[in-house]
Formats: structure tokens, sequence, C-alpha cells
């Protein structure tokens, strides 16, 4: 199986290498969902296009919901109006710049820009699609024993298979109200099994192998680099509070409580700092022992059949994260936040901007209340791949194709190299505007803009006017900033 044997090993000389991932799944509203979305939603599959076009960009500038489903219904509304046919235009090409699409929706998403201006009935977007894993995979070679030579050699996206079809209302039964929380461990510990302990903290159900626990025949964590154990030389920056690698033990009960009150403090700064919205729903974060156990929770909980090299993904249908983590390391889980939350009032937020600040905050560390990222081992891929790595004009206009790993190559100028060069490019990107102080008010500009069917050329254009110089001034500014940073 994919999932089990996997074409590399994992671990890494660079302290904080990962696997984080993304499934891509059509959002699925809970129990609490709104009304009106769903009264609007009815006019839609009624034909009644005219008004759903009219009522659901009200809804849109109304609550600042940005998400695929409701784009979608105004991209195919919009369109069968020849005087709104542009509108519906922009609409497609919007879709398929920002938002991530697993292949099958992605090509419906195209044919419906094709044929939108017939009077053929749209296509619904299916409840649920084959995964598109979002991350960077890490390697080592060796003979084995503690005769290794540990390398970061990133991949891009990767890709998931869908294996099992879990009704969305067995999702929809995972969630709960942050006032449920008595519940919500009871729920979750009869889903998950004796095996696991779960405690809630916050906005987070926590559920982490009891110690001892493995799942049958699992492989163990790879063994640390000879020299002392890499959760020691992660902490070698004080302000590296979260650190993204492979672990080697399970979270005690105190550790899981621990890292709920670390990823609370992190959503209070996405909050406040972003103005990001906190969710209406509990978030559920599995911890796996060891790899294998990763592997049987995505098949057990999801129905996935992770790609080679996974170590951590976020799904939304149930609003929860699963990882190959511990107490200690726990970055997989800060860089999986920032997509979980960002989707709460930014869904179209670009790529580059989505990948680069979810990447900011997997080594990372508070500052009074604030968070701040640090260099890591990502900045070895841009140095390694320098050669290949966008222009910052280029970066911004990207969409979601460019950082997948088309090829599952990464170890040289092809494709797996340029998508490790995306990647490491755009996390540099965001730790260049940090420490300019120009982060939050690129992150506001890119949330406010209005929907255009040239979304790349409108980034360059806000990014420009925000920062009150070229792109091209900017890029090399960042190629000197980046050359002075110690290797």
């Amino acid at each position: 199986m994919r999932c089990s044997r996997p074409s590399r090993p994992l671990t890494s000389r660079v302290v904080g290498a990962a696997l984080v991932c993304c499934v891509a799944f059509v959002p699925t509203r809970d129990a609490s969902a709104d009304g009106d979305l769903d009264r609007l939603e009815a006019m839609w599959r009624r034909g009644d296009y005219a008004r759903a076009t009219q009522e659901l960009i009200a809804y849109r500038e109304r609550t600042g919901v940005r998400t695929l489903e409701l784009d979608y219904m105004i991209a195919t509304s919009a369109c069968r109006m020849p005087a709104r046919r542009q509108l519906g235009n922009e609409f497609f090409a919007w879709i398929l710049q920002n938002y991530t699409l697993s292949p099958p929706i992605r090509a419906q998403v195209e044919t419906q820009r094709q044929v939108c201006s017939t009077s053929a009935t749209p296509e619904r977007l299916p409840v649920t699609a084959p995964p598109a894993m979002v991350g960077v995979g890490i390697v080592y070679h060796g003979k084995g024993g503690t005769d290794f030579r540990f390398d970061a050699q990133a991949n891009g996206n990767s890709t998931g298979t869908m294996v099992a079809a879990i009704p969305p209302e067995q999702f929809a039964q995972r969630l709960f109200a942050p006032s449920d929380s008595t519940s919500a461990v009871r729920s979750i510990a009869k889903l998950i099994g004796p095996a696991f302990e779960v405690q809630t903290v916050g906005h987070f159900i926590l559920a982490g192998p009891r110690s001892g626990a493995r799942s049958a025949g699992g492989a163990q964590p790879p063994n640390p680099p000879a020299g002392g154990s890499t959760t020691q030389n992660a902490r070698q920056d004080p302000r590296d509070m979260v650190q993204q690698m492979a672990p080697a033990t399970s979270p005690s009960a105190d550790e899981l409580k621990r890292v709920g009150e670390s990823l609370e403090q992190y959503l209070e700064f996405f909050v406040s700092e972003y103005g990001m919205r906190r969710p209406s729903s509990l978030i559920t974060v599995y911890f796996a022992a060891d790899r294998s156990q990763l592997c049987d929770l995505a098949r057990s909980l999801h129905g996935i059949d992770l790609a080679p090299g996974s170590i951590g993904y976020s799904f939304p249908a149930d609003q929860s994260m699963v990882g190959w983590a511990d107490g200690k390391a726990y970055g997989t889980f800060a860089h999986e936040l920032f997509h979980v939350m960002v989707r709460g009032n930014f869904g179209d937020i670009p790529p580059f901007l989505d990948e680069g600040m979810a990447a900011l905050y997997e080594v990372s560390g508070f500052e009074r209340d604030r968070a701040v990222g640090v260099p890591n081992w990502r900045g070895a891929l841009l140095r390694k791949y320098w050669a290949e790595r966008p222009r910052i004009r280029e970066l911004v206009q990207m969409n979601r194709s460019a950082f997948d790993d088309v090829a599952g190559s990464s170890d040289g100028p092809g494709v797996g190299g340029k998508q490790a060069a995306n990647h490491a490019a755009a996390r540099y990107l965001m730790l260049y505007l940090q420490d300019r102080g120009e982060l939050l008010p690129v992150y506001k500009a890119l949330r406010n803009r209005k929907v255009n069917d040239r979304p790349g050329t409108q980034g360059v254009a806000l990014l420009e006017s925000v920062l009150g110089r070229s792109l091209d001034a900017v890029d090399a500014e960042f190629a000197e900033w980046f050359g002075k940073l110690s290797p």
C-alpha cells in the first residue's frame, strides 16, 4: 500500500523537516450551517440564476465568507446570463487561481467554464473528492545504524487516494461547539478507542496514544542523528517553541495539555493579528505514535490512503488535524492550524500567501503575545534550489498547481526541485516581510481585494502599492537580505 511502503525513509539533518498536508475537499457545513446560505443554494439548484447571482454576491460581501462552494455557485449562475457572463468568467478564473482543487474538481470547474454560455444545468460539486496533499517531504540516505547522511529534499504537494467514501453525516457528528467539551471527549474517545488519551483545551480536542501504544506492526520513528537528540538541537534558539520534525516518543497527558495550550495561543494570535474568526466548532487534533499508525488513522477516520512521505494533514469536513508528532515537536499542527483558521474568512487566500504563512509559523515562538517566525530548514532548500527559485513577481502570480509535486522528484532541478524552491521562497518571503513590518499590511490588502479575472496581475499591483516599490526592487532586496542570513 502506498502509505505503508514509502518511497523514501523519513528523517532530517535540518531540524524541523516534515511533510504537511491539507486535504482538499469541498467545504462541508456543519449542523449549525447558515440557513441563509442553504436557502441560496436551493435557489441556485432551481435555476433562478439572476436572483441567485445577486443574493449570493450580497451574502459574500455581507459575511466576508469566501469558499469554493460559494464562488462556484456565483460563477455558474452569472455565466448563464448574457449580461453577466463576464462576471462568471471572473469568478471561474478566481477559483482556478486561488483554491486548492483536486484534479477531478479542477476538471469539472474548467468544463463548466467552457459550457458557461449554454443553458445546461450546472453540475454540483461533489461532497468529497480524492485529496490533494500540500507540503514538503524529507529523506535520509545511509547504511543503517548510526551511519546516516541526512538531507532536506522537499517535494511539493503530493496526492493521496480516497479508499473509502465516508458519509458526510459521520463527519458532521464529530463537530462540537466549544461549550460541549464533555460530549466531545466522550464521542472522540469512543471513535478512536481506548489506546488513546483524549482531553480538551480551549478550542481543541487532543487525542494522543497512551504510553507504549503502537499500531500493529508499526515502524518505529527513525533514530536521531548521532551527537544528540533532535529535540535538543531544536532548542538552540529560545524562540523556537514550535518545531516541525519527526518525533521520538508519544505525547504524555501533560504534554498533550501543553500542546493544546500552545495551539490555543496561536489561535488567539491569528484572531488578534489577522482578524481570523474563531472556529464555531472544536478542532480535533489526532497524534500518531508512528507513521504506520498515522496511515491507519487516515484510513479509519477519513478513508484516505496517504501519499508516501506524509506525516500530517488537515481535514476540513470534521475540523481535524492528524499528524505524527509528540508533545515537543508539533510544528505540523502549528502549520495546519493556519490553514484551518484562515479559511474562516479568507478561503480564497492566494497560494503563495497561504503556503508561505503556514510555513512561517511551523518554526516559531512568541515574543510577548506575537508569534514570530525564525529561519528554519527551508533556508537550506532555498539555497540548494536558488537557481530554480521564482522571482517575487512570478511567485505572487502562481496558482495552486505551482506548489504540486507532479513528478514526485526532489533530487534535482526538475519538477520536484522547482516545487521545493517555490515552497521555500514563499516561506522566506513571509519571513522577509515579517522582519520589515510589512506582512500584516500585505495580508490585509490581499484579503480585502475584489474578484478579478486576472488575479495574478491584480496581486502584483496590490503588493507594489502596499510596499511602495516595484516587485523587481523587492526581489533585489530579498536576495540581498537572504544572502546575509546565516546558513
